[in-house]
């Protein structure tokens, strides 16, 4: 709540492997964020091509206030997932969890 991110590379704000829920992101502003370059970084997540000032991958979170300004490729960018991913897959071995419902 009230966080300045400004002048970054990569995502600022970021709810990823979908099992996140209710989350609060209320007043916060993410400003020029960058793309992270290919050069000199030993490994480019799926998505660090296409930087997102705020990702989140579950509607079961609150979003209130916040601002997205400038950025390279995306403000506000939400992937609804169908499974459950990364480490947090652990927590759901039976795949009960929807997290684009």
């Amino acid at each position: 709540e009230y966080n300045i991110a400004y002048d970054t590379f990569g995502h600022c704000y970021m709810l990823e492997d979908g099992f996140e829920q209710d989350n609060h992101f209320n007043y916060n502003l993410g400003a020029s964020t960058k793309i992270t370059p290919e050069e000199g970084v030993l490994s480019l997540a799926e998505s660090d091509q296409f930087a997102s000032t705020f990702w989140l991958s579950n509607p079961k979170n609150y979003i209130l206030g916040n601002v997205a300004a400038g950025s390279e490729d995306t403000g506000i960018w939400i992937e609804l997932l169908e499974l459950v991913r990364g480490p947090s897959a652990a927590y759901d071995p039976y795949f009960d969890i929807n997290p684009s419902t």
